[in-house]
């Protein structure tokens, strides 16, 4: 009997530390947000600031190009997320917002309400910028201004030269060197953007997302030029080591962009989520995410901090983005896009 009584006690110890491990574990599970993000894309000021208010822990997954992300949040059966980043036209899916908690009902009184309005009733803005592009200043000494001139240096770049990964943002750099219209929906204009883009695509070193081209240790020290969204510049300089890039915000204008904040529909934890979309929208959160990152806050425009005001590549005036475009939500332009994208990369 006695012996009865002690392997009972033994298994009762036993699942009682099963008990325990689960409960930790279900604490741990329940003190993490999941963020699903472009990499360095949020400071680590910031995510630090948030445990410290919340008590939660941020993770990141991450993506490096839109279209990667787009077929992952529109797969059968996507990885579990809280929060996903995403450019404003994506949220405008109608697949992709099935999966989306509304959030048409948060009030966020210092975002402007024209960027609001574009994020749609599933998301609310984080970030904002325009496309441009860096070069080495050692291995290209003729002063590059414009689109048309990174695209005519091609045949001196062989090899040298990383475009981006992007259907939209491809056809928007050839557009532009051409001086037309990014949302152009001439068969003509489209037919020279493609032949302009198929010229270049000899030289191209390759076309990916300008972070992970120049991390890449097979062919980062390669990269002479490459094409990258503003803020993007600061962790080229941080990851390259070569200290001389210049960025050229292109004088012919550029495609301008707006990343947003969405929480999905499945998330375990919706209340932590839309706390943290509250905190990174704080004033003086948002322009310290910003300042360290070298982006623009979504704020009106006597709350920004001068800090960011006076860096002309984290903030580009209006004279700048009246010559640029926010590319438009067309099916029959995406659908020409992706053909151009794809003959491209053959």
């Amino acid at each position: 009997m006695l012996g009865g009584v002690v392997v009972m006690r033994a298994v009762f110890i036993i699942l009682l530390g099963l008990l325990i491990q689960m409960s930790a574990s279900n604490v741990g599970l329940a003190s993490e947000l999941v963020l699903y993000n472009w990499p360095i894309y949020l400071a680590d000021e910031v995510k630090q600031q948030f445990t410290q208010e919340s008590g939660y822990h941020i993770r990141e997954l991450h993506y490096d190009s839109d279209d990667a992300r787009n077929r992952l949040l529109l797969s059968a059966h996507p990885p579990y997320f809280d929060i996903v980043i995403a450019d404003h036209l994506t949220l405008q899916n109608p697949q992709i917002q099935q999966r989306l908690l509304p959030l048409q009902n948060l009030v966020l009184p210092q975002v402007p309400t024209d960027l609001r309005n574009k994020c749609g009733n599933y998301a609310i803005p984080y970030m904002r910028g325009s496309l441009g592009y860096a070069y080495r200043q050692d291995k290209i000494t003729l002063p590059l201004q414009t689109w048309h001139d990174l695209l005519s240096q091609a045949p001196s770049l062989s090899q040298h030269l990383v475009l981006i990964d992007d259907a939209r943002a491809l056809s928007a750099i050839a557009l532009k060197a051409l001086g037309y219209s990014i949302n152009s929906q001439s068969r003509n204009e489209l037919q020279q953007a493609f032949m302009l883009l198929k010229s270049t695509s000899p030289y191209v070193l390759t076309y990916r997302y300008s972070l992970s081209a120049i991390s890449d240790p097979a062919v980062g020290d390669q990269v002479y030029a490459v094409v990258t969204y503003n803020g993007d510049f600061y962790a080229i300089q941080q990851h390259s080591p070569h200290h001389d890039w210049r960025f050229v915000s292109p004088a012919e204008g550029s495609l301008l962009w707006l990343d947003c904040l969405a929480i999905f529909k499945d998330s375990q934890q919706t209340e932590i989520a839309t706390q943290f979309i509250q905190f990174v929208s704080r004033v003086e959160i948002a322009n310290l995410n910003s300042e360290r990152l070298g982006f623009n806050p979504i704020l009106h425009e006597h709350l920004i901090s001068n800090k960011i005001i006076s860096n002309p590549i984290a903030y580009q005036d209006g004279e700048y983005t009246r010559k640029s475009e926010y590319y438009s939500d067309s099916v029959d332009g995406d659908r020409v896009r992706s053909i151009i994208y794809y003959s491209v990369l053959k």
